[in-house]
């Protein structure tokens, strides 16, 4: 399903855009210019301490623009208490893997209909883990938001830190509207024409090997 990953950030094939979103994957094959339409959201923390309010965060804008779902990375900043010491290394890359936070996160989509991609809280270093993995799938249409939050649940080595999401997105260019209102059946047929489907019976919307 995904092409060349790395951790926290997921790469999804154009196999699977076309399995997905036939439209998108269609104007992307006739030229459309394709790019990448990130957002971050940010929670600061004056305190490490357990038990404060949880902080709330969302997209800065909101989805201007269909946009599919690519991959999440978190980080947080300052990473450790280890400021001008050799173990800083150490506790930038290992922090994030055992946080000590909490996170949920959840959407909102044009018709203001919401859904929860992390409903409950669940430790931080675990939602590119649950998110990475449907890379690809789902998208956000225009006007959509995101609304997350974050909690200390174990004592930080930090005070005054702030925890990162980084969400990425594909969206498509000038020219690619048209393409977003065609019929899924009718891009899926044209990707058939293109080699991009087999069509046979039965068939419709099985990937071409390779393709």
């Amino acid at each position: 399903m995904l092409s060349n990953p790395v951790p926290g950030i997921a790469s999804p094939t154009f196999e699977t855009i076309a399995h997905w979103h036939p439209q998108f994957a269609l104007a992307a094959k006739k030229g459309v210019p394709v790019r990448p339409n990130s957002r971050t959201m940010n929670f600061r923390f004056s305190s490490g301490t357990p038990g404060l309010q949880p902080e709330n965060a969302n997209f800065t804008p909101s989805i201007g623009a269909y946009s599919i779902f690519t991959g999440i990375d978190v980080t947080i900043d300052p990473t450790g208490a280890f400021s001008g010491n050799v173990l800083k290394t150490t506790s930038d890359s290992m922090q994030a893997v055992t946080s000590g936070l909490l996170a949920t996160l959840i959407f909102r989509n044009g018709q203001a209909e919401d859904w929860a991609a992390i409903a409950n809280p669940t430790p931080l270093q675990m939602i590119p883990r649950i998110l990475n993995p449907t890379a690809g799938q789902w998208a956000l249409d225009t006007t959509a938001q995101a609304f997350g939050t974050v909690q200390v649940n174990a004592q930080q080595p930090a005070d005054d830190f702030t925890v990162w999401f980084l969400i990425s997105f594909l969206c498509l260019g000038p020219g690619g509207g048209p393409f977003l209102c065609m019929q899924r059946e009718d891009a899926i047929r044209e990707l058939a024409r293109l080699g991009v489907f087999c069509c046979g019976p039965g068939e419709i919307g099985r990937p071409v090997a390779g393709a």
